[in-house]
């Protein structure tokens, strides 16, 4: 129980840093007298308009990566499993060189085109490799690895091809 407290109080002192810290610097009494709703207008519209819409965006993404993650060890048994394992990274990064090939940041899309095109084609991957992995009605863990090692193995072909073609 003793390591969850420390943890959380570790959470607790860096998130209060997060809003705190930043080109200017808002002392504690400030950040809590804007909560409180008596802080000044500088600490206001720093506090609520920059550094805690980041605050709270960081902590979500920190658990949503936290969670995926110990989705994916759970899935494989393995506490060393990464995104690496079964080629989603791999498939990712080639949805962006693909993007950047075909200048797709030019497109009405504009800077939002290559992590959309990164996320489309890691979905894919995903799907190709579970498509790979099938037998009958199962998919067994060790013929998943081997279809994402063989998946991630192709697809960085394909990047380098792209790379060095473009």
């Amino acid at each position: 129980m003793r390591p969850y407290l420390y943890s959380l109080a570790f959470l607790v002192i860096a998130l209060l840093l997060s809003l705190a810290i930043g080109s200017v610097f808002l002392p504690l009494q400030d950040i809590f007298a804007s909560i409180q709703g008596n802080g000044s207008d500088l600490a206001n519209n720093i506090l609520w308009n920059i550094r805690l819409p980041r605050t709270v965006l960081v902590a979500l993404t920190g658990m949503a990566l936290g969670g995926s993650g110990a989705a994916y060890q759970g899935l494989f048994r393995n506490p060393l499993a990464d995104p690496f394992l079964i080629g989603i990274s791999s498939g990712a990064g080639l949805g962006a060189v693909i993007a950047m090939s075909i200048d797709w940041t030019y497109s009405s899309l504009g800077l939002i085109a290559i992590p959309l095109a990164a996320f489309i084609s890691a979905l894919l991957t995903v799907a190709v490799v579970y498509f790979l992995a099938r037998v009958g009605q199962t998919t067994p863990v060790t013929n998943l690895i081997l279809a994402g090692v063989a998946v991630s193995a192709f697809a960085t072909s394909l990047m380098s091809f792209l790379m060095l073609r473009f």
